[in-house]
């Protein structure tokens, strides 16, 4: 999905911001700076040519239809502007708008865990023929924020947002304790994944669906 690539671009940099951060504990002489900058080259490499692989697989119109979305939700070009609206990025618009009006309703605990799927209908269905006539039927924001702070309220959310720092903060303090490479390497890997969920969960769900 996108969501995946992107989360994989951000996570990258996130990890060849930590090599130069860490490097001289990583690499002890010359010829370990070497392999680090030759390292440093492969994973941009190998960004920028998954990045090619993916325009070429999915075209750049799957970006343009993204941007277009957003843009016609800004400043509707008509009336009626249904053609327009048949792609995710309008259903997930519409998703977090419900979501951010519920957690208003229900700022401090939510309206609980399970009911963001029966509740968010009465928010409003979009304008998509698709969303009004019930082909689809949503059970997630496609955020896993805006769920947790629907359902659990701000209370809630600031749990979650207290867990995931610690954890953040535990591989950093990895870094910095750490006595071998094999240690550091944990901690990369770690923070790699942290960043991917957090980059993934903005704009999809996957405490729900892992496999992304």
């Amino acid at each position: 999905t996108l969501s995946t690539w992107a989360a994989l671009f951000v996570a990258a940099a996130v990890l060849i911001t930590l090599l130069f951060k860490w490097n001289k504990k990583i690499f002890a002489n010359s010829k370990s700076y070497r392999l680090f900058y030759i390292g440093i080259a492969g994973i941009f490499l190998t960004v920028v040519l998954s990045g090619i692989i993916f325009v070429r697989v999915a075209g750049s119109s799957l970006i343009k239809a993204r941007f277009s979305a957003v843009q016609n939700m800004i400043n509707p070009v008509s009336a009626n502007a249904d053609s327009l609206n048949q792609n995710s990025t309008y259903e997930r618009i519409s998703l977090w708008k419900n979501s951010i009006n519920m957690t208003s309703d229900h700022p401090v605990m939510g309206v609980g865990l399970g009911n963001w799927k029966i509740l968010a209908p009465s928010y409003g269905i979009g304008s998509a023929a698709y969303m009004t006539t019930g082909v689809i039927r949503f059970v997630h924001p496609h955020n896993d924020f805006l769920l947790i702070a629907s359902e659990s309220g701000l209370v809630g959310l600031f749990i979650f947002l207290c867990l995931l720092g610690w954890l953040f903060y535990y591989c950093l303090s990895i870094f910095s304790r750490a006595k071998n490479i094999s240690e550091i390497v944990s901690g990369f890997a770690l923070i790699f994944g942290l960043t991917g969920y957090v980059i993934i969960a903005l704009v999809s769900l996957p405490s729900s669906r892992i496999y992304a």
